[in-house]
């Protein structure tokens, strides 16, 4: 009980301590199944005989424990070593084919070139990051290399994106919606509003969403206004509409 005194002569305000309470502790969860398992066994030194009485010791029981550990990514040169056959009787010469790269008279391998794009567009880490990342690991990525393997990246997977667009359009239903954002116009150096349209195949889904069919058609309806008025809307026409010339 705490007692807090106002002014001088005035009868004392006595405030009740409230009670602390201890925060209950999450249990744990387990550790997924997925995860590889490496095994350490720590032993006693003197595992063959009892270090009281010298006699021989068996296995009776054992306390197992589990430790998250992370090893990091490392980065790693694969030699393509093909070796060239000279005929014993002939000048003939024969070699294995070039395996194929992702990118051609390219370094980058299949591996990095998905550990690229997965850190730009997954975790949103930009290519001037990514640079200095690999830099500390002693590999010198530029930015511009590493946007150089974005594009072609994106050239191999437009059969990809092509197949995605035919499903999703085949839908009778589809949810739109549209995000404005700024993009740097070339020559200027000015920056303009582009918009990044995305539509998502609701076919799962049973529940009829009002919201989001409200969305699709406010962003529709934006959209055929804007070219509209851009098009054929004057000021007179605006006038008209408004009603200021009446």
């Amino acid at each position: 009980m705490w007692r807090v005194f106002d002014d001088e002569g005035a009868a004392p305000i006595e405030i009740p301590k409230t009670q602390r309470t201890v925060p209950e502790q999450a249990q744990r969860k387990p550790l997924p199944d997925h995860l590889p398992r490496d095994v350490q066994t720590f032993l006693l030194e003197s595992i063959g005989k009892c270090s009281k009485c010298g006699a021989p010791m068996k296995p009776l029981d054992e306390d197992v424990s589990e430790q998250l550990e992370y090893v990091p990514a490392s980065f790693r040169v694969i030699h393509h070593v093909r070796p060239k056959f000279a005929c014993s009787c002939c000048d003939h010469t024969a070699q294995a084919a070039a395996p194929s790269r992702p990118v051609e008279r390219s370094l980058a391998g299949s591996g990095l070139l998905a550990h690229v794009l997965a850190w730009k567009f997954a975790d949103s880490l930009s290519l001037y990051r990514q640079s200095v990342t690999y830099a500390r690991q002693g590999v010198g990525l530029d930015r511009s290399l590493l946007a150089k393997w974005v594009g072609h990246a994106a050239t191999l997977l437009e059969p990809l994106d092509d197949a995605l667009r035919r499903h999703v359009m085949a839908a009778t239903k589809l949810d739109a919606d549209v995000t404005p954002v700024p993009v740097l116009a070339l020559g200027n150096g000015k920056k303009k509003t582009g918009r990044l349209w995305v539509y998502v195949r609701d076919v799962a889904r049973r529940a009829f969403n009002w919201l989001r069919v409200f969305r699709w058609g406010l962003n529709c309806l934006r959209a055929l206004l804007g070219q509209v008025v851009a098009l054929f809307v004057t000021e007179s026409v605006k006038f008209r509409i408004c009603g200021c010339n009446e």
